[in-house]
């Protein structure tokens, strides 16, 4: 898909030094022209929107590692345990 004629692809770029919303309109710009294509970007979300809602919580995830000693502690190999 990517390697097509009105594809380009460019790495190791900041997007964000290239892309704009416009918050009040929604409406995307690129390089200073407004676009009326699908952009997609892949980068920080909350950084897209400038953190208009301060830094999403999930950069805040910290993951504990522990060897336990003995043949099986849980019935399964993932048990996910949801919280806010």
């Amino acid at each position: 898909m990517l390697n097509h004629p009105n594809i380009d692809v460019n790495l190791d770029i900041d997007a964000l030094d290239y892309i704009y919303i416009n918050q009040n309109t929604r409406e995307i710009y690129f390089d200073g022209v407004k676009v009326d294509f699908p952009v997609v970007y892949t980068g920080q979300l909350d950084a897209f929107f400038k953190f208009k809602f301060g830094i999403l919580p999930y950069r805040s995830l910290r993951f504990e590692w522990k060897h336990e000693e003995q043949k099986e502690i849980q019935s399964y190999a993932v048990v996910a345990y949801p919280q806010e």
